[in-house]
């Protein structure tokens, strides 16, 4: 797990996936905007990071070693405290899939590859609901 800070807003983001280069991308371009960024490489280490830190956001891949996406969603969601949002990014495209990831506590299901604008908007528009206090 490595970690990086900026306080532009405060957000802290969790990138969960277990291809490095995609994990670095994602927390290179988040890092760029200002949001603080810890990276895990698959779902066991992901929920340690939440249950140490509890990050305002997890970007989770869905196929890794050790604990897939999904379960590491549902041991996340059954945590004790605020509930953490979670937006899964998956090469998986099927429905069951997408409907499964909902049912675990994902609250947005993207496939890659995902647009890196899209991305964005969508942490900015988290990161603003955190400010606002929702």
């Amino acid at each position: 797990m490595t970690e990086q800070s900026g306080h532009r807003d405060g957000l802290a983001v969790l990138i969960v996936d277990d291809d490095a280069t995609l994990r670095n991308l994602f927390a290179d371009l988040l890092r760029e905007h200002g949001w603080r960024v810890t990276t895990a490489a698959d779902g066991a280490k992901a929920v340690c990071a939440v249950q140490q830190s509890r990050p305002d956001l997890v970007l989770m891949d869905y196929e890794m070693p050790v604990l897939d996406g999904l379960g590491a969603a549902r041991q996340i969601s059954s945590l004790p405290g605020p509930l953490v949002p979670m937006i899964m990014i998956s090469s998986r495209k099927d429905t069951a899939t997408r409907e499964a990831a909902l049912a675990a506590g994902i609250g947005r299901y993207l496939v890659k590859p995902v647009s890196l604008a899209l991305l964005l908007a969508i942490v900015r528009e988290h990161a603003a609901a955190v400010r606002a206090g929702c």
